[in-house]
């Protein structure tokens, strides 16, 4: 006879035990971007003339949008080799458009004179998070979700 309070021997699993959720911090990072990320169409309507710069750097914020949902909510990576190679060419991107363009371009950043000022702050605040995220996304990722 078999003992009633013994549990069942299985193997059962529990889908995606192995996976190591991030912190809940990333959660609110990524939610912040997106309650911010409205600001982005007052600006493009605002703006007489954007310049191919400007939407190079839209696209990238995009790309970040999306790369902190998959990171904060550990979900699975499509194309890994593209992750790879926007986390090598996100911070590139980033010194160039943020740093050595206004230094050495006359370039504007959304019809404005760019110029390196207080807003550098807030600009690296929310870079080196989310640069992080992609970079984790991309190579530390098992592709599990």
């Amino acid at each position: 006879m078999s003992n009633l309070y013994k549990p069942p021997e299985s193997d059962l699993e529990i889908a995606g035990a192995g996976i190591n959720q991030p912190n809940i911090l990333w959660r609110i990072f990524f939610w912040i971007n997106v309650i911010l990320s409205p600001l982005i169409l007052l600006v493009i309507f605002s703006v007489d003339s954007l310049n191919s710069l400007d939407i190079i750097d839209l696209l990238f914020f995009a790309v970040i949008i999306r790369v902190l949902y998959l990171y904060s909510y550990a979900r699975e990576l499509n194309h890994e080799w593209v992750w790879k190679i926007l986390s090598f060419l996100y911070p590139i991107w980033y010194l160039f458009y943020e740093f050595l363009g206004p230094l050495t371009l006359d370039m504007t950043h959304y019809g404005s004179p760019a110029v390196i000022d207080r807003y550098i702050i807030i600009s690296i605040i929310f870079f080196i998070p989310s640069a992080y995220a992609l970079f984790a996304h991309a190579f530390k990722s098992n592709n599990a979700s």
